[in-house]
């Protein structure tokens, strides 16, 4: 019986102390669930004691864990009511600064110089949420930018491949061309037939490329791919399907093709009907 009505007086204890919300990485770190209590310190806001500056603690109760999918808030952000910040970080009625959340996300810096302008700068300052995150940033433009290299490079050896195949097919059909000249085909109607061919290969390479591509991407979509929290930041592999991107490779990659024909073409186009001929 004692035991029992110990247990409950230290529930409801608990159950008096004041709420705090915690990201799930923190809870998970700290081993604790809805309900406990923990202990919060702070350096900065104890008093003076015989050895210096001591730190202050405070008991809360754990009233909710929140998860945001960034494992740089979720393991080291919490929440707690602002009077209870005010009273525990000895700030009156004062406090470090204001959080505003904005319709549309890409016009966060616009809107943030224009709150600096109306404050005056110093001692004011503002962040939006790319400083705020800048290193993250950072990282994801220059994997972008090797992405679009390497990408690049792919399309190139593709390319390549085309030209050596045009220059087989011309050598090759040396003696077809040589005919269709002695009758009277002009040069560029035997380019015309070059470049035509080369765009087909290119053409056809860059419809099924695209479409496995945007199949691939639609299954990630659904099955995404898991990363590191500590190390990427966020749990899974993002995947957003951008119909811009996906029109610039394709006129990428039917642009480069056809630079890839235009030197078979025109060897092809000036190649003498004797040349052709000869061996026959």
């Amino acid at each position: 019986g004692r035991q029992q009505q110990r247990a409950q007086e230290q529930a409801e204890e608990v159950n008096q102390l004041p709420g705090i919300v915690i990201g799930r990485e923190l809870a998970r770190q700290l081993r604790v669930f809805v309900g406990d209590q923990i202990s919060v310190v702070s350096p900065i806001a104890g008093e003076m004691g015989p050895m210096g500056p001591q730190p202050k603690s405070m008991q809360f109760r754990v009233a909710g864990v929140f998860y945001s999918g960034m494992y740089e808030y979720d393991s080291k952000f919490v929440y707690i009511a602002l009077d209870r910040a005010q009273a525990f970080f000895k700030m009156g009625r004062g406090i470090t600064g204001l959080e505003l959340k904005v319709t549309d996300i890409d016009d966060a810096r616009r809107i943030s110089r224009q709150v600096l302008n109306r404050l005056e700068g110093y001692p004011y300052r503002v962040k939006d949420w790319g400083e705020m995150n800048k290193n993250l940033f950072s990282a994801l433009k220059l994997e972008k930018l090797v992405m679009a290299v390497i990408l690049a490079f792919i399309i190139l050896v593709a390319c390549f491949n085309i030209l050596s195949t045009l220059v087989m097919l011309v050598l090759e059909k040396g003696k077809e061309i040589s005919i269709l000249k002695s009758m009277g085909a002009r040069d560029s109607s035997v380019m015309k037939v070059f470049v035509l061919e080369g765009l087909a290969i290119g053409g056809i390479g860059t419809v099924l490329g695209l479409a496995l591509g945007f199949i691939l991407c639609a299954v990630i979509a659904i099955f995404p791919i898991p990363l590191d929290p500590e190390v990427y930041y966020i749990p899974n592999l993002p995947v957003q399907i951008d119909p811009l991107q996906f029109v610039l490779v394709a006129i990428a990659a039917v642009v480069l093709a056809y630079l890839a024909t235009i030197f078979p073409a025109l060897y092809a186009s000036r190649l003498p009907p004797v040349e052709g001929l000869r061996n026959d």
